[in-house]
């Protein structure tokens, strides 16, 4: 029936069933666009209070989480869990005994699904130089899992073998005239990077972050001093010291000062870190640099750290200047304990097993 068939009171009423049905039909599309942007928030505010309110692990008395290899030999008769970080054919060519090898990019739902981390006096990941397992534990810290430690130097401070062919090439002094004792001045303040995400806790969100940045590959957040000095790329150098070592042992050029465990809450420099270009920490050794690089990647900014820290450009200047005495790779960080490979545990009738408890949550 045509609508100019209709009775004028039919036509009216059709008409403004039109209208109702149009005007609904707008209200749905605009309410899902709504929840569509609801749902692609930006959670930077969320992530950092929850950070915040975890005890803020970064600017903390605990951070960074590194304990040393004796230390390590040490609690290997208690109730410990080993995760060597490394590919399997590396793992499986030799090992510390009942290390268990977990892929970064699975530690996430690892500790979600097969572990009770809390069961656990600690967990230790272990990697080849320690760059790694730093990384990781800054970042399975900001989740909440507080009994997680790193091994200084990695596995070349547990076997003279991996020792020679790792820490011991890596060392060097090529920027050592190049150093600089004028300070540069932080930027001005700006504001937190956006953290787009559909998660609507402070918890859920980090944990989704750490999980997609763990499964990317070590040279995502590692950067060399060769790749920095051949000027590919502009970054804003950190310089992740006391403000007497900065000026006391000399630092890159243009590096800008931030006190470790203070300088990175939002109440004093955090937010003086750019937002639009990439930012590499450098601390002694690049163990703590890595945690940092951890934190400021979960929170958004594109962080780097520089791989091996001063030890990779200025070694001696520490060896003479600095009175930490792990600050510097060097005789006394090497031990000679024993790794043993997977052909090695087949063959053995004792070999130790790891109890794997029920899953727990890390926060």
């Amino acid at each position: 029936m045509r609508i100019s068939k209709i009775s004028p009171l039919n036509q009216k009423l059709l008409w403004t069933c039109i209208v109702l049905l149009h005007l609904l039909v707008v209200s749905c599309t605009t309410a899902d666009v709504k929840e569509s942007v609801e749902h692609t928030a930006d959670g930077s505010e969320m992530l950092m209070s929850y950070l915040e309110s975890g005890g803020d692990y970064i600017n903390s008395k605990q951070a960074p989480a590194i304990m040393t290899a004796p230390e390590l030999h040490s609690m290997l008769d208690r109730n410990i869990l080993i995760i060597d970080l490394r590919e399997h054919d590396q793992y499986a060519s030799g090992h510390i005994e009942g290390a268990v090898n977990v892929a970064p990019g699975d530690l996430v739902d690892y500790f979600r699904k097969t572990i009770d981390a809390s069961a656990f006096e600690r967990i230790v990941f272990t990697c080849s130089r320690g760059q790694l397992s730093a990384y990781v534990t800054g970042m399975m810290r900001q989740l909440g899992y507080d009994n997680t430690f790193s091994v200084r130097y990695g596995l070349n401070a547990w076997s003279l073998d991996a020792a020679r062919s790792g820490w011991d090439l890596v060392v060097g002094n090529g920027l050592a005239d190049r150093l600089e004792s004028t300070g540069y001045a932080k930027n001005p303040s700006t504001s937190l990077p956006n953290v787009i995400t559909s998660k609507k806790t402070g918890y859920d969100i980090a944990s989704e972050r750490a999980d997609s940045l763990l499964k990317l590959p070590p040279t995502a957040f590692l950067l060399s001093i060769e790749d920095l000095m051949a000027g590919k790329q502009e970054y804003y150098l950190v310089n992740y010291w006391t403000e007497e070592q900065y000026n006391q042992h000399g630092h890159l050029p243009g590096a800008v000062q931030y006190t470790p465990k203070q300088s990175l809450g939002r109440q004093t420099a955090l937010l003086s870190l750019p937002t639009d270009k990439p930012v590499l920490v450098y601390c002694n050794n690049g163990h703590h640099s890595a945690h940092v690089a951890a934190y400021l990647r979960l929170i958004g900014y594109q962080a780097y750290s520089l791989i091996y820290g001063a030890n990779s450009f200025m070694i001696d200047v520490l060896r003479k200047k600095e009175t930490n005495p792990h600050a510097s790779w060097g005789e006394n960080q090497k031990n000679d304990y024993p790794l043993v490979s997977s052909e090695q545990l087949k063959s053995s009738t004792n070999t130790p097993s790891v109890e794997i408890k029920s899953a727990a949550g890390g926060c």
